[in-house]
């Protein structure tokens, strides 16, 4: 499936530079692909069905005495409320999944794991803290003092050096059979590998180099 930029470039409109972090941005924030839109639309209609649900099992309940009634009625209010409450949840987590997703689509990560330990990150930070946007949290994640922290985007500088081999890294997780520190890393399940990375970040990215 074509982007925007590619079908404006195969119809002869040139984007300005300066014009493309805003087109893009705005593009975000107004446009669903047609996965997306199909999706809302499965939801609705689930939704639909729930609360037509709900509204048979009332409809059913005035046949019944009026203190079972009562106490069923006051059981189903909470039900329709704890799931309206759900989907306002869903909906949220849904569209700050797709900003994210957005923020990321022109990050170039080192490897996949990165990538998604980065966007996992993200996505925690946002729902817990409010008012940050996409950038701010993305710039705590992978910058210090400042500085870009190594091995999560790639350099291109670098890139085009020749590669040095880089010894193996011998561990903590060690078990007797000296392996990578790739290996190890990418062994580990994604929750070990965000712990690690929470509490010892520099043995993280040094398993990462250690291909």
């Amino acid at each position: 499936m074509q982007n925007y930029e590619q079908i404006l470039a195969e119809l002869g409109i040139e984007i300005p530079e300066e014009k493309k972090a805003e087109l893009k941005k705005r593009h975000a924030e107004n446009y669903k692909t047609v996965a997306d839109y199909n999706k809302q639309v499965e939801k609705k209609d689930e939704y639909k069905t729930s609360l037509d649900d709900v509204q048979t099992r009332l409809a059913e309940l005035e046949k019944e005495d009026v203190d079972g009634l009562k106490t069923k009625i006051t059981t189903l209010t909470q039900e329709l409320a704890d799931e309206k409450e759900a989907r306002v949840q869903e909906a949220k987590h849904t569209e700050l999944r797709d900003k994210v997703k957005d923020f990321l689509s022109d990050k170039k990560f080192v490897n996949a794991p990165t990538e998604e330990f980065i966007r996992t990150q993200m996505l925690s930070k946002l729902e817990k803290e409010n008012g940050k946007n996409a950038e701010d949290v993305f710039k705590e994640l992978t910058t210090k003092d400042g500085k870009p922290i190594e091995n999560i985007l790639i350099d291109e500088k670098k890139a085009k050096e020749p590669k040095i081999d880089i010894p193996s890294f011998t561990s903590k997780f060690n078990s007797g059979e000296q392996k990578k520190g790739y290996q190890k890393l990418t062994a580990m399940s994604l929750d070990e590998q965000m712990k690690l990375a929470e509490e010892d970040p520099d043995l993280y990215v040094t398993l990462l180099n250690d291909k």
